[in-house]
């Protein structure tokens, strides 16, 4: 082992830190000295505050968070914000070990091709060129000097060391979540970068004055009332590769409140820019896009593309809400959500995209995982399910994620309780369950989320409706483009046959939604894309002796009501997304998965059996595989009719057979 990296004592809770010294800003080049510390060497004041605050059972993070506010005057302590308290760099009588304390870097390593030359030790180091400008920004500021640290994984860990990187990894929620600060580095600064974090910061602002519609109104007016050219730089700053990274999700919810956002020697506190992020979200969606198209053809005379909008529904979707629950407590994310989350970033092994995501599991499914980079893709992924069976005591993994809810959810298998066991290499699940119907007719596969494949749509060869006659199948229509659930949770009810008559173009639509004084319909021009590509697609999609465009109508009822039309348009954006509409042999109709990033094998056919599995809420499509008699998971369904139970009816009288399955 080289004399930089000894071996950590892990009874001492120990790391590897860095220090930067001053020296640096005369030669331009960071010099830097790396140490092991103890994160159980805590000072006295900090020993007395663990053992008389209540703390033991709260999380890394809250803990830091009361030990934050129990420094400062009792008569500030319940009435600042958090973020207005808790600096990047805390001052001496708030460090909580006798060495100091420490912040923990979240940042892109970049290119490892591309890099430069830092002193560590008093030897040279290669680090990559992003790493190198994040530590001479620090150096600028006069930051981790002395008593404050830096814990940054590439120099920090030992990365030749194969068991250490696997043993450093498992800390990863502790690092982070033990840090006084996590400094998320978005790069240096660029040409407008300061206009953009300004820009976020004065939406936070307005978030706290709740005057969402007037700042609309405002801006539609004066394009510049928030500064000129600020939603261009914005745009790039959401933009940068910083946002696409796996890993650094768990790294800026362990960080929650404590995590600063940075770009070149520019920073902004992480509520203000949730709240930011969120106002821009929740209010001037629909006007963002103007501003962004004018700002750049004054910028560039290039016409371009409305927003690339990945970054600020991270923000605002996962990392916000998640990191919330790390400071406030409450659920782990479920399975669904986490791979909702790892199919969108970006990460170099595939097997991180269960690594890099421990911290955010369950204590049961985290210490269950062994992190190990010899191990094949599939078997990670196999072992991960595995772990949530075993945790949650059901099969909802099977299903790839849960789009109704966790609580009020409807559940094919009426709640019967799972009875799975797994062959003894993990590689093989045994359930029961029963098979209840077949894939006859599917629409238009899509082709990423803008496109869909006319030759595609595969035509049932009789189908004959389960539901009755054109009314009742038209009924059963509605509740399926909209999933049976409206906002909240609850059913569709005949209100929500308004989607039958919602426009096929936005062009015929948006006279009539203006005429009525629908400003949030009229808005979407942008979005209504998804209803007419799937009108249009599938208009001749045969259900029995009708069409499928046969149970639309092109005109809206005189007393319809905005929130009926807005309600049944959001619901089918969200029904439709990952699907494909489906007829089975029985009669039935619904949505099969649509795989739309997946290899041909991974796609939905005509002849894919249904199945209800127990301890599973939802039906799932499966196809049979190889020699044995094995079946593969496709992907979840919803099948109208049967997803409250009433498939549990027919196992009761007879009608179908309960049987026992096994899954590769």
């Amino acid at each position: 082992m080289s004399r930089l990296y000894q071996p950590l004592d892990e009874n001492s809770d120990e790391i590897r830190l860095l220090t930067l010294l001053p020296k640096s800003r005369k030669t331009g080049i960071p010099h830097c000295t790396l140490e092991t510390y103890s994160l159980k060497t805590f000072t006295p004041q900090y020993l007395h505050f663990l053992s008389t605050s209540g703390v033991a059972n709260l999380g890394k993070r809250r803990t830091t968070s009361q030990w934050i506010r129990s420094r400062i005057a009792p008569e500030l302590a319940g009435l600042a914000p958090l973020n207005r308290i808790h600096s990047t760099q805390p001052p001496s009588s708030q460090y909580r070990f006798r060495w100091g304390d420490y912040a923990a870097l979240s940042y892109v390593w970049g290119d490892e091709n591309d890099t430069c030359i830092i002193i560590l030790n008093e030897q040279p180091r290669r680090v990559t060129s992003n790493l190198a400008k994040a530590l001479s920004a620090f150096l600028q500021d006069g930051e981790f000097e002395d008593g404050f640290k830096l814990w940054v994984d590439a120099i920090c860990i030992n990365q030749q060391d194969l068991g250490e990187r696997a043993r450093q990894l498992r800390r990863m929620r502790d690092i982070y979540g033990s840090a006084w600060a996590v400094i998320a580095w978005l790069g240096e600064a660029s040409f407008r970068s300061s206009s953009a974090i300004q820009l976020i910061r004065d939406l936070s602002a307005l978030s706290e004055a709740s005057c969402g519609s007037q700042i609309e109104a405002c801006l539609r007016g004066d394009p510049d009332y928030l500064g000129n050219g600020c939603w261009l730089a914005m745009h790039d700053l959401m933009k940068r590769p910083y946002w696409y990274r796996l890993w650094i999700i768990q790294e800026m919810i362990m960080g929650a409140s404590a995590t600063w956002i940075r770009c070149g020697t520019v920073s902004i506190d992480w509520t203000s820019f949730c709240a930011g992020i969120s106002f821009l979200e929740e209010n001037l969606w629909l006007v963002k896009d103007e501003l962004l198209i004018k700002e750049r053809l004054a910028a560039t005379s290039e016409n371009g593309p409305a927003w690339s909008v990945m970054g600020i529904h991270l923000v605002y979707q996962d990392l916000s809400p998640l990191s919330d629950r790390e400071e406030n407590g409450g659920q782990y994310p479920s399975f669904g959500r986490l791979l909702d989350i790892s199919n969108t970033a970006e990460c170099s092994d595939p097997r991180d995209k269960v690594y890099a995501l421990v911290g955010l599991m369950s204590t049961a499914v985290a210490d269950s995982l062994q992190p190990d980079y010899t191990l094949p893709v599939r078997h990670v992924y196999a072992a991960t399910a595995r772990n949530f069976i075993q945790a949650d005591d059901n099969l909802e993994p099977i299903r790839e994620g849960n789009p109704w809810g966790p609580s009020n959810a409807p559940s094919a298998s009426g709640g019967t309780r799972h009875d799975a066991s797994f062959s003894s290499d993990g590689s093989l699940l045994t359930c029961s369950g029963f098979i209840v119907d077949s894939i006859s007719g599917l629409s238009a596969r899509g082709r990423g989320y803008f496109y869909w494949d006319k030759n595609t749509i595969v035509q049932p060869c009789q189908w004959n409706s389960v539901y009755g006659d054109f009314n009742a199948t038209a009924a059963a229509l509605y509740r399926t483009l909209v999933l049976d659930r409206v906002a909240g949770g609850g059913k569709a009810t005949a209100r929500h046959a308004a989607i039958l008559h919602l426009p096929r173009t936005f062009r015929r639509g948006a006279q009539e939604f203006t005429k009525r004084g629908w400003g949030w319909l009229a808005g979407q021009a942008g979005y209504y894309f998804r209803w007419e590509e799937f009108r249009s697609m599938n208009a001749g999609f045969d259900l029995g002796c009708h069409r499928l465009d046969d149970f639309f109508y092109d005109e809206i009822p005189q007393d319809a009501s905005e929130l009926d039309y807005s309600e049944v348009y959001s619901c089918f954006d969200r029904a439709s997304q990952k699907r494909r509409f489906m007829t089975t042999t029985n009669g039935y109709m619904g949505w099969a998965p649509d795989n739309i990033f997946g290899e041909d094998s991974e796609q939905t056919r005509p002849g894919d059996l249904i199945a209800v599995l127990f301890g599973c809420s939802t039906p799932v499509v499966i196809r049979r595989y190889g020699p044995y008699g094995y079946y593969q998971v496709i992907g979840e369904a919803y099948v109208q009719g049967l997803m409250d139970g009433e498939a549990m009816e027919l196992v009761d009288t007879g009608k179908l057979q309960c049987t026992r399955m096994t899954f590769c």
